[in-house]
């Protein structure tokens, strides 16, 4: 099991914190073009995996 490092888990803040795992390891769908936040997907070439891209 990988600890996927979000910003706050307790306070259920699913962002992904800078040094995540789950940053650019993510599949490619061409139906979603935009996080939770309307932050265009992906920003830097590759998918983050979870709701919300990092910055």
């Amino acid at each position: 099991m990988v600890n996927s490092l979000f910003v706050d888990f307790a306070s259920q803040d699913f962002h992904l914190h800078p040094t995540s795992p789950l940053i650019n390891a993510g599949v490619s769908p061409s139906q979603v073009l935009h996080d939770f936040d309307g932050i265009l997907r992906p920003p830097g070439g590759l998918y983050d995996i979870g709701a919300f891209e990092s910055q």
